[in-house]
């Protein structure tokens, strides 16, 4: 058993660490979300009247194209006249923390489209989730603080540290 469980790792990992796939993942989850949830959900706590209708796809596009401009590289205030920008990058972000990937097991070296790493399960996700995500957070960071100190990992870019 310990054979096959170190000839899976020793096949995957070099596969794994070769694709760029996993680092433009992580780089759109962080910079697609630079407030996370606790952050929306104060905002969204600001301003009862926020907008949280699906947006339609001319949202998605003025949000893409204002997220890939210069302007966006400050990232805009953290203040209730953003919030629907900020809910869009969160729902966007989301995307990237919940897809999956398809790792080839088995990839041959002449046909390099079957043997790349493909991301899967990209669909757009609902604001009717927002409210769930935030009470799931919430729930989280509770738990989370009950832990004795000694027990809990510090988060560090790239990888997480006791």
């Amino acid at each position: 058993m310990t054979s096959i469980k170190s000839n899976f790792i020793n096949f995957l990992v070099p596969q794994v660490l070769r694709t760029p796939l996993l680092d433009r993942i992580s780089s759109l989850q962080r910079s697609l979300d630079p407030l996370d949830c606790e952050g929306l959900a104060k905002l969204l706590g600001v301003s009862p009247s926020t907008d949280l209708t699906e947006p339609t796809m001319e949202d998605w596009e003025s949000f893409v194209d204002a997220f890939l401009s210069q302007k966006h590289q400050q990232h805009p205030a953290s203040s209730p006249p953003n919030i629907r920008y900020h809910t869009l990058a969160y729902l966007l972000s989301a995307i990237f923390k919940d897809c999956s990937l398809i790792i080839p097991l088995c990839p041959c070296p002449a046909d390099t489209e079957s043997s790349d790493i493909k991301a899967i399960d990209l669909e757009i996700k609902s604001v009717d989730k927002l409210r769930y995500w935030m009470k799931l957070d919430e729930k989280i960071v509770n738990e989370y603080a009950k832990l004795e100190s000694e027990m809990r990992k510090k988060c560090v870019e790239g990888h997480s540290e006791h």
